[in-house]
Parts: structure tokens; sequence; C-alpha cells
């Protein structure tokens, strides 16, 4: 138990020393709680599974389930995500009176993943695999509290985030064997056919789908420093 607990703190200090991340800013200073933010994310992208703090790059998503077409369900599995690891903030608005946060970033993602796609009216299922590149704005939106620890340290527990997502320049594409099976099968070639002016649009609600639980990761890791750092480590006026 004696050498866990010195190995966690260990942990704590390579990862979070002073010189490598912690920097407290303003909170209206959006320049340094973008590079305090993105330098975290950056030193942390593997995960440090002894503190919690997930891997983001790559993430790994096991299933996602998105709604297409009429009739249509997409299954994501093992959906290997990157790029989460450079994301950049594009903007930050705290409300300390409402106690809500406005987290914006910008990333350039790559998704490669198996794929079924599932006609739910005639059962057949068509597998593959899936890849995508693009650009996505992604902000996340949540409530936060400041509570006291035993010893009387104050800090930041972050509640349940909400999560949009807006991508753009937008390469998808899916294998040959799923391309082939909606050709030639009458009832996914019509539901194709009666859908196309909206295809592009589907595709890219499918990759916000998956880009929104791969950002939920993020968040998490966010939520995670806020319960291993007093507030006074991320602001200097809150």
């Amino acid at each position: 138990m004696l050498i866990k607990v010195i190995s966690l703190l260990f942990l704590v200090q390579c990862a979070f020393s002073e010189d490598s991340l912690i920097k407290p800013c303003p909170v209206e200073d959006i320049q340094c709680l973008s590079e305090t933010t993105e330098k975290f994310l950056d030193r942390v992208a593997s995960g440090i599974p002894d503190l919690d703090i997930k891997a983001i790059d790559p993430i790994i998503i096991d299933m996602v389930c998105s709604k297409g077409m009429a009739d249509l369900m997409v299954h994501f599995k093992n959906a290997n995500v990157t790029g989460l690891r450079k994301q950049k903030i594009s903007d930050f608005k705290m409300d300390t009176a409402a106690k809500s946060v406005v987290l914006s970033v910008n990333v350039d993602v790559n998704i490669a993943s198996n794929v079924e796609l599932e006609f739910e009216k005639t059962k057949k299922i068509y597998s593959g695999t899936y890849s995508a590149t693009g650009k996505a704005a992604l902000t996340a939106v949540y409530n936060y509290e400041v509570k006291a620890n035993d010893k009387g340290v104050e800090h930041f527990e972050v509640g349940p985030e909400t999560i949009t997502c807006d991508i753009k320049d937008l390469d998808a594409v899916a294998s040959e064997e799923i391309t082939n099976g909606i050709v030639n099968d009458r009832h996914a070639k019509k539901i194709y056919d009666e859908n196309r002016a909206d295809v592009e649009n589907i595709k890219k609600r499918n990759a916000c789908d998956i880009l929104k639980t791969a950002f939920a990761v993020v968040i998490h890791n966010l939520r995670t420093i806020a319960k291993l750092y007093p507030k006074t480590a991320f602001f200097t006026n809150v």
C-alpha cells in the first residue's frame, strides 16, 4: 500500500509540477488559459490510469450508434480518434455568478473505425471499415461548484457537460464491402437515393457523434484534475 501511495505522489509530481503544467491564470486571460490547458492535455494525452486520467490520443471508442437515414442505424465499433492532443482553445467563458463554463476548441481530427450498417426493416447488415478526416469545432457547457475539503481547501467540482459539434472539410469514406452492398441491395439503394441530398449532413452527424463521445473524455480529465488541486492552482481571481 505504501509503495502505491509513493508511486501516485511521484506521478502527481511529474505530471503536474509547476514548471510543466500548472499555471494559475486570471479568468479573463484567454491566452494564458489556452496555453496551460493545451499543455496539460498534450502532456497527459497517453493517460495516467492511477489518477483516473484517460488517454485522449488516441481515444478508442468501443461503440457509437448513430441514426443515419430512415430505417438505417450506423454502428461504429472500436473507433480510433486521433488529433485531440493538439486541440486549440478558441473560447473560454467562466461566469462566476452563475457558476457556469463554456469551453470551445478547434481540432483537426482523424477517425478510423469498424462499422456496420443495419437496415432495420430488412434486418440486413453490411460490415466494413470507415475513415474520416476533418476540422471540428467542439463546445462543452457545464456548471461547477466550489467546495472545501476536510482541511478547508477549496476545490472545483465540475458538473455534467453538454457537448455540441460542428465539423467542416469532412472527408468520410466507407470500404467497398459497404458501398458494394448498398449498390446491390434494392432496399438499401432506394433509401440512399431518397436521401441523397442529405448524405453530407448525415456523414457530418455521424462523425460528430464519435467526436462528442471523444471530447467527453477530455472534459472527464479536466474534471479529474479539478479534484486533485485547489482552485488557486487554476485561477488567480476566482
